[in-house]
């Protein structure tokens, strides 16, 4: 089994480079998750049929009802034990389907339930790799991605930007968003209106498509920021999942406290300038925010 990832290969490329019996039962079991009676989600049905077809890519020239358990676990054996446990169970399904229309296979189904790892190694997997901060030039990769996708990007930016949680998310919409001072007035915490002052940028995507900002469950937002990897990951540009706590995690490593104002602003240097104070017979030159802060001293570009 090449257990090599396939993630960078389009679905349509893994389908035709499947045996005709894999290919026709990889189908079929996406109709079974479809219908299945636990009604399981279209972002579940997604992920499921996704891993099958890894899986399966990665039988090669053989179908799958005649691998042996021993070929079929180099498969997850994976750096997180998470993600180790993910495929097992959606590969425990395939078989079940399997089983189900009477394929005979060399193992019982629940032989691979040996291979899951217990809870005490993915507490530890969690508290270890939990989030994972994006690269610069993955958040490059984003944004040019998204460049006409407006309501996922707004969804990346908004995270990334000003550190929102689903929840706030949520509030981010037509009704609480103020077009002259560009900003949107949601509750924190505490229960507290408080205003997030956006962008030109943001504001820029919001004049030109308003209907991004339409009202939406947290559960959307969720699901957005989902689809961003597996977008990327479909066209082979990305080979790891996006999620909410990644992007929180990119925005705490790109994000500088102002040592004047104790602001957060970006590592980008139209946020920063270098300034002197005329107190300072030193003459030193200090880095504090542009737009706030550099107006108490002289500026230097």
């Amino acid at each position: 089994m090449n257990t090599k990832s396939k993630k960078r290969i389009p679905r349509n490329v893994r389908l035709s480079e499947l045996t005709e019996n894999n290919r026709k039962w990889f189908l079929e079991f996406e109709r079974w998750l479809i219908n299945h009676e636990k009604g399981y989600s279209k972002g579940s049905i997604d992920q499921m049929s996704n891993v099958a077809l890894n899986f399966l890519h990665a039988c090669e020239d053989k179908d799958v009802n005649l691998l042996g358990i021993d070929e079929i676990r180099p498969f997850f054996e994976t750096e997180r034990a998470s993600t180790g446990n993910t495929r097992i169970n959606h590969i425990i399904n395939l078989y079940t389907f399997l089983s189900e229309k009477k394929l005979s296979t060399p193992f019982e189904v629940t032989e691979l339930n040996q291979y899951l790892v217990d809870s005490k190694a993915l507490k530890k997997d969690s508290e270890e790799g939990a989030a994972k901060a994006l690269t610069i030039e993955e958040i490059i990769l984003i944004r040019s991605f998204l460049k006409n996708d407006f309501k996922r990007l707004l969804t990346f930016e908004l995270v990334y930007q000003y550190g929102l949680e689903l929840e706030e998310l949520a509030q981010c919409n037509e009704e609480s968003y103020d077009f002259q001072t560009h900003s949107f007035s949601i509750k924190d915490k505490d229960n507290r209106v408080v205003p997030i002052y956006v962008n030109e940028r943001i504001h820029g995507m919001i004049m030109k498509q308003p209907g991004i900002i339409k009202e939406v469950k947290k559960y959307s937002y969720q699901e957005r920021l989902k689809d961003i990897g597996k977008k990327l990951e479909e066209v082979g540009l990305m080979d790891r999942p996006i999620r909410w706590m990644d992007i929180d995690k990119t925005r705490q490593t790109n994000f500088f406290r102002c040592p004047s104002c104790h602001r957060l602003y970006e590592n980008t240097p139209d946020n920063w300038a270098l300034i002197q104070y005329e107190t300072d017979e030193l003459n030193t030159k200090w880095i504090v925010c542009r737009s706030v802060c550099a107006k108490k001293g002289i500026r230097h570009e």
